[in-house]
C-alpha cells in the first residue's frame, strides 16, 4: 500500500496468474475529510482491501530526513524529526535504515491513520515511499566514470539527488507547477554541486511534466540528459505493466524491500 496525498495506491502479488501477476487498485482521496477517514472508506470501497490480507507494507510518503547511522540516537530520533518538520507535531515519528548509504531516515506517520492500519492488519510495515528509489539510484550513480544528478518526478514534486561514494552528497525535494519549476531546480542544484555542463549527467525519471518542453529546455544547458525507461531497466517486469503505478511502488515490488 502506498498512502499519497492524493491516493492511495494497493497492489497485490497473484503469482498463479501468469496474465495479471500484480493485481493494482486506487483510491482517490475525496478532499474535505482526513486520510484516516480516507482510509476507512478505502476498506470499505476497494476489492484488494476485503480479500481478508493480514500484513501490509506500507509506503509513507512524508517528508523525510536523513540522518548518517555514525550520528544516530534511535531515543531522540522523535525531538529530531520535529526540530526539521514542526508542522508533523503528534504524528508518529518511524526509522528505517538504509545500509546501502549508512544512514537512517526518520519519517512520520500520522497517530489516526496508523490506528486504522492497525485494526485492520495484524502486522503492519512502513517505510518511506521513495527508499526503494534511492537505493536503485544509488545504483545507478556508480555506473560510468562521470557525475550524475537524479531528478524523480512524483505528485508535483521533484526529488532531486545526487552520491557520493556510498552517502548522499546531496537530496532534497522541491514542489513544482509546471516544467519551468523543474527546470530552475535542476539547474540550481547542478550549478551548486559544481558539476559540468559538458561532462557529466542528468537523469530524469518519473512523472516528467511537459516532457517535449522540459527536455528542449534542459538540453540548451547540458549536454547529457537522459530518461530513465522503467520498462527496460526493469526487464520488463510485471509492475512494469502497470501505467498507472508510481515509478517507487514499480521498483519496491521489482527489486524488493531496501531491509
Amino acid at each position: 500500500m502506498r498512502l499519497s496525498r492524493t491516493n492511495i495506491a494497493m497492489a497485490l502479488p497473484n503469482p498463479q496468474n501468469s496474465e495479471s501477476p500484480i493485481e493494482f487498485e486506487t483510491f482517490v482521496m475525496k478532499s474535505g475529510i482526513s486520510e484516516a477517514a480516507n482510509l476507512r472508506a478505502a476498506f470499505v470501497e476497494c476489492e484488494l482491501l476485503n480479500r481478508g490480507v493480514q500484513k501490509a507494507h506500507v509506503m509513507v510518503g512524508s517528508d523525510a530526513l536523513i540522518v548518517p547511522t555514525d550520528f544516530y540516537d534511535a531515543a531522540s530520533r522523535t525531538d529530531l524529526y520535529l526540530h526539521s518538520f514542526p508542522k508533523a507535531e503528534g504524528q508518529i515519528v518511524e526509522s528505517s535504515v538504509l545500509p546501502f548509504l549508512g544512514s537512517v531516515a526518520l519519517f512520520s506517520i500520522n497517530k489516526d491513520t496508523n490506528t486504522v492500519l492497525t485494526d485492520n492488519f495484524k502486522e503492519v510495515r512502513y517505510v518511506p515511499a521513495a527508499a526503494a528509489v534511492w537505493r536503485q539510484l544509488h545504483k545507478r550513480s556508480a555506473i560510468g566514470h562521470h557525475n550524475k544528478l537524479f531528478a524523480y518526478f512524483t505528485e508535483n514534486r521533484i526529488h532531486l539527488m545526487n552520491f557520493v561514494n556510498n552517502r548522499f552528497k546531496f537530496n532534497n525535494v522541491y514542489p513544482l507547477t509546471g516544467h519551468k519549476d523543474a527546470v530552475y531546480f535542476i539547474l540550481y542544484v547542478w550549478k551548486l554541486l559544481g558539476m559540468d555542463q559538458q561532462k557529466d549527467e542528468l537523469h530524469l525519471v518519473g512523472q516528467l511534466p511537459s516532457q517535449e518542453e522540459l527536455m528542449g529546455e534542459l538540453g540548451t544547458f547540458l549536454r547529457n540528459v537522459y530518461i530513465i525507461n522503467p520498462t527496460a531497466d526493469y526487464n520488463r517486469a510485471p509492475a512494469t505493466r502497470i501505467k498507472q503505478m508510481p515509478y517507487d511502488m514499480m521498483t519496491l515490488l521489482t527489486k524488493g524491500s531496501v531491509q
